[in-house]
């Protein structure tokens, strides 16, 4: 009898592509698709990804509510890939193409599924913690190093707050760009100057600039220069 293939250990598996993944299933309770969360334009649930060598990974699978074409779900695709190269804390993902022809957004499960959604409500979002703060300045830092509008808005904290990673909201990314094409260098720190103005409104002085710093030097050539250009510091 030929021996099972081991599973990888958690986090290491790559959601790569079709041609790597024998069946995705949804989970079940009570007869229904477990739903773990739901936003604007679209709701998760958890499933499973069967690989053709055998390993199996729970997931997350969102269903978009109006049906993608397939331009558009290319175009998560590479927003995804530019957000991941530029090193934005992004979970595990990518776009399937279900036999049926539905495009679903595939990603790493993370956090609890018992708790509903993993993320948190962010109207009114105040980031409570210096390093939260920092670590949201960086990560749009890095949206914008990606050539995307780091607006104030793309921040999703983690319900729970031991994962100590801050989430951006891929389909704000995805419909904006869509919509308003590539942002220049120079508009994209000025949003990004607003943005981190916003995470700082509470700090001191000294932390806005601790922040600033942090930004700066997480920022590209080009960026770094348009962004010194509005902040002046002694």
């Amino acid at each position: 009898m030929r021996p099972k293939p081991k599973k990888p250990a958690a986090g290491r598996r790559q959601l790569k592509g079709p041609s790597q993944i024998e069946r995705i299933s949804y989970s079940m309770f009570e007869g229904k698709r477990r739903r773990i969360g739901g936003f604007s334009y679209g709701d998760i649930y958890v499933g499973r990804v069967r690989f053709r060598d055998g390993a199996v990974h729970r997931v997350a699978i969102k269903r978009f509510k109006e049906k993608l074409s397939g331009n558009l779900a290319k175009k998560y695709q590479s927003t995804i890939n530019a957000l991941m190269k530029a090193g934005v804390l992004l979970p595990k993902m990518r776009m399937v193409k279900m036999p049926n022809g539905e495009w679903v957004q595939v990603s790493q499960l993370f956090g609890s599924t018992s708790r509903g959604s993993k993320i948190v409500n962010k109207s009114n979002l105040v980031i409570k913690s210096k390093r939260g703060r920092t670590e949201a300045a960086i990560e749009l830092t890095k949206v914008a190093n990606a050539g995307y509008n780091p607006q104030f808005d793309l921040i999703e904290p983690f319900r729970d707050k031991r994962k100590g990673i801050i989430p951006i909201d891929l389909d704000m990314v995805v419909r904006w760009s869509e919509q308003f094409g590539k942002p220049s260098i120079n508009l994209r720190a000025d949003f990004l100057a607003e943005a981190i103005s916003k995470i700082a409104e509470y700090s001191s002085t000294a932390e806005f600039k601790s922040i600033a710093k942090a930004s700066l030097e997480t920022a590209s050539p080009a960026l770094r220069k348009a962004l010194e250009q509005r902040w002046h510091f002694n």
